[in-house]
């Protein structure tokens, strides 16, 4: 029916995206996905469906997160659209933390400037100590290039000898190294945690120099 009348297809006054909207707080928020796929192409896009991507991460974790990766795989675009990763990061769990890594360095979800990226990798990496070691792990693994560039950007933030050590060997072979390490140099002595009094900020506190 509406394929037949275009006007509910519209995203700007139609019908479509406050129905879409709603999915992800209905009991089934996985048919979602049926719904999409009786969309025409053009409504089908990442841009099309930007609502829904801001809409998903407010279902559970587990269950956005299959919903999130299912749109990937079935319409590869999204793979492409920062809206997409940004909106896998916003559900704060080691397995989405790791997906993310794991896109990034296959190259399925481009890096652009790192910044942002890596902004959000250094977050979970605080806020998720086993994804702090799997960074560093796939850092090592990475040959020099964009990708191991944006991890490096997300570890010069980050505290603890190991990272320490593995930016350091990631930079021995730089021209000026110590040019690279010098935030990495001042976080061995400066850690961060989450703030208990402000969701979303850091406090920085110092770490005996005699324990590293």
């Amino acid at each position: 029916e509406a394929q037949e009348q275009r006007w509910r297809l519209d995203e700007n006054r139609g019908e479509l995206m406050g129905w879409i909207d709603l999915f992800p707080f209905s009991d089934g928020p996985e048919r979602v996905h049926d719904a999409i796929f009786m969309l025409s192409d053009q409504h089908r896009s990442p841009y099309a469906l930007r609502r829904l991507l801001e809409t998903i991460p407010q279902s559970p974790a587990d269950t956005a997160f299959v919903m999130l990766e299912r749109l990937a795989a079935d319409i590869p675009a999204f793979l492409g659209d920062s809206q997409w990763t940004s909106a896998v990061l916003k559900l704060n769990t080691l397995e989405a933390a790791v997906a993310v890594l794991e896109h990034l360095s296959e190259g399925r979800i481009p890096g652009g400037d790192g910044f942002h990226l890596s902004s959000e990798l250094t977050r979970l990496a605080i806020s998720l100590p086993d994804f702090h070691r799997i960074l560093i792990e796939r850092y090592l693994a990475l040959p020099p290039g964009n990708t191991r560039r944006v991890l490096e950007m997300a570890m010069d933030d980050l505290p603890g000898e190991d990272n320490f050590m593995a930016l350091f060997e990631g930079n021995v072979q730089a021209p000026h190294p110590f040019q690279h390490l010098g935030r990495a140099l001042r976080n061995l002595a400066i850690s961060r945690r989450p703030s208990e009094q402000w969701r979303g900020a850091f406090e920085e506190f110092g770490l005996p120099l005699k324990g590293i």
